[in-house]
């Protein structure tokens, strides 16, 4: 028993291994130091012409580290690139890493350039636009998992509303050993 995998089912029917696995059964995830390297990460892509046109890739999220209340990645627009004005529940960060932009928050604009972090307050209307040489930036929710984290676009109506979730393969991140 010791070395069997355990599996789950997500909603949408489809298996679930490792830590999203033991959530779902009500067990605790035991954390453990890890490193997450950014390359191993699977890349994510945003090309909707009316949300944005981004990648990311999410470092830190329990469905996929061994981890629980805080989710990181990192976020990358093309330059003049944007993501669309949306609201999500949690509060979230950006810290930015190169190049620069915009961030719109309730209607108000905040630059970010690499250097410069920006608070985002939970349920905020937001958009992020690059400005010509591109942004990727760092961003941060205290969320355990990025699948708890709901988009709502604005400019859709309500039973448009997207979800992003993602997934990333197992073994994309390396956990300590003592």
């Amino acid at each position: 028993m010791g070395g069997e995998m355990n599996t789950a089912w997500d909603a949408g029917g489809g298996a679930m291994d490792g830590p999203a696995a033991l959530q779902a059964q009500g067990a605790a995830v035991m954390e453990s130091a890890f490193t997450a390297m950014l390359t191993a990460a699977p890349v994510e892509q945003m090309t909707d012409p009316n949300c944005g046109d981004l990648t990311w890739r999410t470092l830190i999220s329990s469905d996929q580290t061994p981890s629980s209340a805080m989710v990181i990645g990192v976020a990358e627009l093309r330059p003049n690139g944007f993501l669309a004005s949306h609201r999500h529940e949690p509060p979230e960060f950006y810290f930015g890493l190169t190049g620069g932009g915009v961030v719109e928050i309730d209607g108000r604009p905040h630059a970010i350039a690499a250097g410069v972090a920006v608070y985002i307050p939970g349920g905020a209307q937001h958009s992020v636009s690059a400005a010509g040489e591109g942004l990727s930036f760092l961003y941060g929710f205290p969320r355990s998992s990025y699948t708890e984290v709901q988009y709502a676009f604005c400019h859709l109506a309500a039973a448009q509303l997207e979800a992003f979730t993602l997934r990333a393969p197992q073994g994309a991140h390396e956990t300590a050993t003592a």
